[in-house]
């Protein structure tokens, strides 16, 4: 976010309100907590934060965040968050209804079904959904964001990636907790898929029947190489291996996944810098093609996965244009309005 790199960023208060604040007394470590069944201290969780935009997508996606969050040694926290977007000129007070709704709705959907996990919901109105959620990540100290792809507003998917303080995964709306029964991964490279092996190899030590694919492709892909990919499951008794050859490396893989059922895992890309592409343009034809052949898909981003290259980026750029704007200054020129 550009105000985070000038400095001056402003007052969480002006951005996020609460919607149902916690009843006196409480102290939640996040801040506006409308529901909270979590007894273990903080530093014997395991948190997963999930940003939910339609509230029917909730019980889903709650119960993958769960199975993800299993297999560590720490108790599970799932971490639901709603966030209803004020326009811009918009007064917050006039969509609390909406937000307290669709928290409301939310909650009754989880109180309503046996969960096997401990959960909070909280609800939150906010000018900037992206800003909003990075912050509650940290100041929930989450582990993992777990979300859905954008269907409208990219930016806020773009936004995440990049800034999260902790890994994400960001799931198709098909994705439920029994297709982690079986899990398809590629043999490729790459800083997130590498950073995503040992939760797949913990998910194949807690019975997941794991598929490696390893794809030769033409002139639209890169060819795969197993080792590495091998290497890091070693803590599996089985993982079967799929050597295959297709157009591109998207078709292999949603192709093998297809075949074998279960859902696909796979990293952003590393070329996404290069192309107009959401998570590189590798997954993002895979997305594409799963959509089309009802395979589901997770794509996973790792915390260290793109942020040192957004530094690298951004920083240069930030001190040259401070010492742009400060010789403007000394020489009676004006700084511009950052907002």
């Amino acid at each position: 976010m550009a105000y985070l790199v000038w400095g001056g960023a402003p007052d969480q208060a002006e951005l996020v309100k609460r919607v149902v604040p916690p009843e006196p007394g409480e102290e939640p470590a996040s801040g506006i907590v409308s529901e909270a069944e979590t007894e273990a201290p903080a530093s014997e969780q395991f948190r997963v934060l999930v940003p939910i935009a339609r509230p029917d997508r909730t019980l889903r996606y709650v119960r993958l965040a769960a199975a993800l969050a299993r297999v560590s040694d720490k108790e599970a926290v799932v971490h639901v968050l709603n966030v209803t977007q004020i326009p811009d000129q918009t007064p917050w007070e006039t969509v609390q209804d909406t937000a307290r709704a669709r928290t409301e709705r939310i909650q009754d959907e989880l109180a309503s079904t046996d969960i096997d996990v401990d959960y909070l919901v909280e609800g939150h109105t906010c000018r900037d959904i992206a800003f909003d959620i990075l912050q509650t990540a940290r100041d929930d100290e989450a582990d993992l964001v777990l979300m859905g792809y954008p269907e409208r507003h990219r930016e806020v998917t773009e936004t995440v990636e990049r800034e999260a303080p902790c890994d994400v995964f960001f799931a198709d709306k098909t994705v439920d907790e029994a297709d982690l029964d079986v899990i398809n991964i590629g043999a490729g490279g790459g800083p997130h898929h590498k950073a995503l092996l040992p939760l797949v190899n913990a998910l194949g030590q807690h019975g997941s029947e794991l598929h490696l694919i390893n794809v030769s492709a033409g002139e639209r892909g890169t060819d795969e190489t197993s080792g590495v990919t091998m290497d890091a499951l070693e803590g599996v008794e089985t993982t079967q291996v799929h050597n295959v050859t297709a157009g591109s490396v998207a078709d292999g893989l949603v192709e093998t996944a297809a075949d074998n059922g279960g859902v696909l895992i796979i990293g952003a890309s590393r070329d996404r810098w290069l192309r107009q592409a959401l998570f590189g343009s590798t997954p993002d034809e895979v997305v594409a093609l799963a959509a089309e052949r009802d395979v589901p898909v997770l794509v996973y981003a790792s915390q260290t996965g793109v942020s040192d290259r957004v530094t690298e980026r951004l920083f240069p750029v930030a001190r040259y244009l401070r010492k742009r704007l400060s010789r403007a200054g000394k020489t009676g020129g004006s700084s511009p309005d950052w907002g």
